[in-house]
């Protein structure tokens, strides 16, 4: 017998409200809404986002798993050194005791909200945790990373293979000017679906 509790759409998006009511972050709520939306949409088996920091987009994934039953997969390291590797550190004023004390709170807190049920954190680079998934295995991919030329162009490559033909993916800061290589290179692979938070954030779908 399943003794899960089983939550309508209303109650399992009211966990992303209060998410975002504490919860830091720069994801405005039509990203938020969208991401919620788009899981019980295509009813997704895997969902992986890079870039977690604090946890609020990832909330909205987390959220809809808890109606349609998919895997979310929430990867970061957590690290000053990794993102010192290509100056990417300039963005942040956090050490690493802090990094812990981020990475420990965001545990917590989607425990405390009930958001861990499906999550799997790895606390891992993208390019390391890039070779923990088998090709066409993610249904919609979530890039929040470093958001370097280098980085992004090095995360589309590694990512690509594993995201299914038809599958989603959804490119934060595409308004950043070190973001416009990545997505030129990204259309090889993928046909663009829309824009999200006036163009902050893309949606690309994989054509081959």
């Amino acid at each position: 017998m399943d003794n899960q509790v089983q939550f309508t759409d209303n109650e399992a998006w009211e966990k992303v409200i209060k998410a975002r009511s504490f919860v830091p972050g720069w994801t405005f709520e039509e990203k938020s809404r969208y991401m919620f939306d788009i899981v019980l949409q295509s009813k997704p088996s895997v969902v992986v986002e890079v870039g977690v920091w604090r946890g609020l987009s990832v909330a909205s994934f987390c959220a809809a798993s808890l109606i349609h039953k998919c895997k979310v997969f929430a990867i970061d390291p957590w690290s000053k050194c990794a993102m010192s590797e290509n100056g990417y550190s300039v963005h942040l004023t956090e050490g690493q005791d802090q990094l812990d004390l981020i990475y420990n709170q965001f545990v917590r807190d989607f425990k405390v909200l009930g958001l861990d049920e499906n999550l799997t954190t790895i606390r891992k680079t993208s390019w390391d945790a890039s070779f923990d998934f088998a090709d066409e295995s993610i249904d919609i991919f979530h890039l929040d990373g470093a958001h370097t030329e280098w980085d992004s162009t090095r995360d589309l490559i590694a990512w690509t293979p594993k995201i299914k033909v038809g599958g989603l993916f959804i490119m934060d800061d595409a308004n950043w000017e070190t973001m416009k290589l990545v997505q030129e290179i990204a259309l090889k692979k993928y046909e663009h679906s829309t824009y999200l938070e006036g163009g902050k954030t893309r949606v690309f779908v994989r054509k081959q």
